[in-house]
């Protein structure tokens, strides 16, 4: 009879282990990210914003980089994030990296620190023996919504023409905007 008890005290234990464990913890952002239901949510990049001082201006523009034609294939890409960590890229019509579309495996995760700083949605995109990883912190995401503002070292200069004035970036300071595909195409 007291190993019976010992039997169930000790799977009680286990179990109660378990559900303290942070990798099976499901937060509102990973919600957001993938649907009430877990059942996987698409979402899709509208705006890639920059602010822009522009040569002989005094006044900061802010750009969608999204018009310019070496980022415009971005456009149309779908990313459909699953409960599962899996990350499934529709590149649409034009493709940005044949490298890593179609055949390329991508996974999530998300690090929620308690700390005030941002989550960070962080991807990790590979393919035979190259993996990219990317970091997006998640300054704003609701079931509509995402905005991720980042810094990133660009290789070569952009240039920029904005009708009559130029812009040379050395940097990108992005804001980007992604819509949930279900409330652009159903106003959900």
């Amino acid at each position: 009879m007291k190993k019976i008890y010992f039997i169930y005290i000790l799977f009680l234990l286990n179990c109660f282990a378990c559900q303290d464990d942070p990798e099976f913890e499901i937060t509102q952002n990973i919600l957001f990210l993938v649907g009430d239901a877990g059942e996987g949510k698409t979402w899709k990049l509208v705006k890639a914003e920059i602010p822009l001082e522009t040569n002989g201006s005094a006044q900061t523009i802010i750009y969608d980089i999204l018009n310019q034609p070496e980022f415009s294939c971005y456009k149309d890409d779908n990313f459909t994030f699953m409960l599962d960590d899996s990350l499934h890229i529709n590149s649409g019509t034009t493709i940005c990296d044949n490298l890593f579309y179609e055949t390329a495996s991508a996974s999530w995760e998300i690090s929620e620190e308690s700390s005030p700083d941002p989550s960070i949605l962080m991807i990790s995109r590979a393919k035979g023996d190259v993996t990219e990883k990317y970091d997006f912190p998640l300054n704003q995401i609701n079931k509509e919504m995402i905005i991720s503002q980042i810094n990133l070292p660009v290789n070569e200069p952009i240039e920029i023409q904005l009708d009559d004035v130029s812009a040379t970036i050395y940097e990108l300071d992005l804001t980007l905007f992604f819509e949930s595909v279900d409330t652009l195409n159903n106003g959900k």
